[in-house]
Parts: C-alpha cells; structure tokens; sequence
C-alpha cells in the first residue's frame, strides 16, 4: 500500500473514526501516504487525526446551492464536482476506499475510478451499467448485511479493517492533541482528584448531541449528577460545547447545584485533551464519545432513540452501553418525526452502570428492561457481551451465532474465543433459538429447491420466466428476518443483483451457481444452529438477568 485516499463524505463522528483505521493502517504500512476526502463543514475533523498527510474538502452547501439555484441548471454542480475529481486525481493516489459507502460517496468513488482506471478500489463502486460491485466479501457484509441488521454482529470498525485487509492495532497517538490544552487539562484535573481524595475518579458528562432524540431527558440528567456528587469517590465534570445552547444548559443545571459543578467548555480543538485525563465519559451518542474512545478513555453511552446500536458503539475494551431492552428499541429515525422518545433508563440505572465501570467485582442493580453491554476483544474485533439486566435470550443468541456463521464464511478468524461465548446462554434458551433456526432453514431450502425447478425450466422454455420470477422473489423475502437464516440470503441477493453477464445463458448459469453456493451457506449456518444448541452451557440465574462472569 503505497497512497491511500479514503472518502468519507459523512459527519464529524463519522469522520474522526477514520483515526482507528489510519493508526493501523500506518503502524503496518509506516511510509504509506494518506488522504481523506470530507465535507468542508468537517475538514477540522479531518485534520485533527495525526497521520494525515492531505485533505481534499468539498463545499456540500455550494453544491446544493447551485442545483437550487433557478439561473443555473445542474450541470454547474456536475462541473464542480467535476473539477474537485481533477483536483484529487492530480494528487497520483494509487488506491482509494469508499469509507462513504452512501448513494454520492459510491458514485463519486466510482467516477474516479472512471478516471483513474489504475486506481484499486476498496469498498463499493457502480459500473456504467449500475452493476454495484465490492472488492471483497466485507464490502458486502458493510453494504448488504449489516444495514439490514439492528442487533449488528460486526462493528463497523472491524468491516472497514477487512475491506482494507488490516489487522487492528491500537495506539494512543490518534490525535493532534495541543501540547498547551493536554498540560492545562492534566494539571487540572490532577488538582481536582489530589482535593477530592486519592483514589477519587473524575468522570465528564456531555449534556447535549445533535439529536434531542438522543438525549436525556433534563430531569434524569440533573438527577444523575446529584447521584454522582452525593458520592464521595467521584468527582462528576460537566462538559459542553461552546454553542449557546449548550452554555445554557450547563448553567441552568449548574444553578440548581448552587452553581457548585465543575463545567468545562471545549471545542473540538481542545475536548480531546479533556478526555484524554479524565477516569470515564458518560455521554449519549456524540462525536464526543468517538473522541473519547480515540484518547482510549472508556466511555459509559447511554442508547437512545435512532442511536446506531452497537454498529459503532464505543471500541475501548471494558467501556459499557446501557440501552432499552433491544426488542423495545426503534431504530428508524423517521419514528421519531411523529413519536416521541420512550426510556426506561433512570438516573439510578447510569450511576449503577457507573459504579460497575469504576469498581472491580461491584454487581450493578438495574431496572427491568434495561440491558448494560460491555465491550471487549476477539479475533474479529469489538464484540459486546451483556453483563447486567435483562437479556432477550433470542436476539442475543442470533447476535453472536451470525458472528461465528461470519466468521466461517470468510475463514479469517479463530473461532474458538467467539464459539466460548455462546456457553454463556442457557441450554434450553439455545435450543428453543437453534429450533427456530432450523425450521427457518427448512422454509428457505423448500423455496430455494422451487426456484432451481423454475430456473431449469426456463431454460428449455422462456416462456417460464414468470414463474422463474415468482419463485425467486419469494426466496429474496426471506431476507427480511434479522436473524442468522437472513445471511445466507443477503449475500445471495447481492450477488444476483448484481451479475454481470455476456448474455442470457450466462445469466442462467451463474444464477444456477449461485443459487447452489446458497444451499452449500444455508448448511454452513444449519451446522452453526447444531454447535450453538451442542455447547455445554454455563449457570445463568432464570430469571433473564445476568448478574456475574464479568471482570474488568
């Protein structure tokens, strides 16, 4: 790998990612020359992640702009986005990744491709006749699989290292961090934790995210401060943004603490070197928590509303999720243009899920329908593991199942650490999952079979196309089940859709194929429902709690 260019066309948490990525890329490959294509609104993001030799920034407000505007038509926005892909391709990258992996990200990969035929391309891209093709079976799992799945078994992190083909390494120089700002918050908080007491912790609370449907409400937030101050081995740190509104809202909760809380304005400048001393970051889903996790500072996010649900939850090992029990969960933000948020997480339930995070053996107490995952290591990367509240034994089940039948597939993991962890789910549990599963593969063969009747039918008569379509549609609605059965179909439909053939008996015959490599996946996840249902099975407690067998 000698010049990589990733685009990455998407907003500021999105953005500073890329900075897991770009350590590992660099401690395997030191000389291999970086770029990062971004949003101007963004470019600070961009140029905070150390390793980046060059940013390519692309005015998203002008574009829209000029295809608003009524005296221009849009091939003046074609034109820019024209002259920005000369701009980029005079920069002589030899590789390029489409971290995007959305609808303008895609095509705009695509049309440097067009212009740079030697480019190799990670990711997704679309030909001149709109074939979607992927570099690897990853860019599948990013762009087929895993959207399609609430209860992700993959981080997007660990996707976007197998479509690179890198091995994840962490390291502590993720960030430009200013010299002056870590001093200034080192010494800071030092003299904080030496008043407090010596093995006091300080843990900063972010108020606010871009989304209200994200948030808190402000009665648990002041709630769960008060908690954390009434505890004398903490010692809380309200953090925010210099926005106005952000401002307010830490005085108007600072007042009602006889404006006694220690408050701390930060930009996106300087709030890496906040968290890069603080003890844990409690916070929504914000940027804030990406940034924390790039300081290697565990975080305790707090799920809400269309959070993205542990697709890219925290990565630190040992940081926490606390969430609805998933099965309550709606993810789709449009529920939330008409629906009001539901939670619920009290504020007793955050300081519980903090005393866990901050004291080794403590047993949190949470409340019913509540779940509190904690993030850990295996061979294919970030995995969460529920360690308190209830377990929707199901869903948890498929999770980690679907991980294993991921990492069959693609040979590219040990499986042994992933495989213990399915002894952790009761015997009778798996077997009620796996039975399920197996009548579902059942259901699939039955219309897999019938489309192989129709397809061998057709071919000896066209006029048998329809039925051909008929069988085959119902076969792809088996796609809709997120569960591990779903797989094996996703990635058949994405690579039926996509076939690129010289006529119509090509058509027929890779279809054929493919259809018999699906039969050949539906085994590989029926022998994954056999070892999840086979595994001897550790003590859990009946009563759909977990409440031990978890050390930090």
């Amino acid at each position: 790998m000698n010049s990589l260019l990733i685009v990455n066309l998407k907003r500021f948490g999105d953005v500073y990612t890329t900075a897991h990525l770009v350590q590992s890329i660099k401690s395997q490959n030191p000389h291999c020359k970086i770029g990062m294509v971004v949003f101007s609104e963004f470019e600070q993001a961009a140029k905070n992640i150390n390793d980046i030799d060059e940013v390519y920034t692309l005015s998203r407000k002008r574009i829209s702009s000029l295809l608003k505007n009524k005296i221009f038509n849009n091939a003046k926005a074609l034109e820019e986005v024209h002259d920005f892909a000369q701009r980029i391709t005079r920069g002589n990258w030899t590789e390029l990744f489409n971290m995007s992996n959305d609808f303008f990200g895609t095509y705009f990969c695509s049309y440097l491709k067009e212009r740079e035929p030697r480019l190799a391309i990670y990711g997704t891209t679309v030909n001149r006749n709109k074939t979607v093709n992927f570099s690897n079976e990853f860019a599948t799992i990013f762009n087929d699989v895993i959207t399609n799945r609430e209860n992700s078994p993959l981080h997007f992190q660990d996707c976007y290292h197998s479509i690179l083909g890198v091995s994840r390494t962490e390291s502590s120089a993720k960030l430009n961090l200013s010299p002056r700002y870590d001093e200034l918050a080192k010494t800071q908080i030092e003299q904080l934790k030496k008043t407090a007491g010596e093995n006091s912790r300080v843990i900063a609370i972010q108020l606010k995210t871009s989304d209200v449907n994200k948030e808190l409400p402000y009665l648990t937030m002041r709630n769960l401060i008060a908690f954390l101050k009434e505890d004398q081995t903490i010692v809380p740190l309200i953090l925010f943004a210099p926005i106005q509104e952000e401002r307010e809202l830490a005085a108007s909760i600072n007042k009602e603490f006889g404006n006694s809380l220690i408050t701390v304005e930060a930009d996106l400048a300087a709030v890496g070197s906040v968290l890069n001393n603080v003890d844990l970051l409690v916070t929504p889903d914000t940027v804030v928590k990406h940034i924390a996790d790039l300081a290697g500072t565990r975080v305790l996010e707090i799920s809400l509303g269309p959070s993205p649900f542990l697709k890219q939850g925290p990565v630190t090992t040992g940081s926490a999720i606390i969430t609805d029990r998933i099965s309550d969960r709606n993810f789709k933000v449009s529920h939330y243009k008409t629906n009001i948020i539901k939670t619920r997480i009290k504020a007793k339930d955050v300081y519980e899920a903090v005393k866990f995070m901050i004291n080794d053996g403590y047993i949190p107490s949470m409340d019913k329908g509540l779940s509190l995952y904690v993030s850990q290591q295996d061979s294919m990367g970030t995995r969460y593991d529920i360690v308190a509240g209830d377990v929707p034994w199901n869903k948890e089940i498929d999770r980690i199942a679907s991980r294993y039948y991921i990492g069959e597939t693609t040979r590219r993991f040990k499986l042994e650490e992933i495989k213990s962890s399915i002894t952790n789910f009761p015997t009778e549990a798996r077997k009620n999952w796996s039975n399920g599963q197996k009548e579902r593969a059942a259901a699939i063969l039955k219309d897999l079979l019938s489309t192989l009747r129709m397809l061998a039918k057709m071919k000896n008569n066209t006029n048998a196309a329809g039925e051909f379509i008929g069988s085959l549609d119902k076969l792809l609605n088996h796609c809709a089940g997120d569960d591990l059965m779903a797989l094996p179909v996703l990635f058949f439909r994405a690579r039926v859709e996509n076939i690129q053939a010289t006529d119509r008996k090509d058509s027929m015959n890779q279809t054929e194929k493919l259809l018999y490599e699906l039969k050949s996946h539906i085994q590989k996840a029926y022998d994954v429902c056999k070892t999840v249902e086979a595994d001897k099975a550790t003590v859990v407690n009946t009563n759909n709690t977990v409440t031990n067998g978890y050390t930090l």
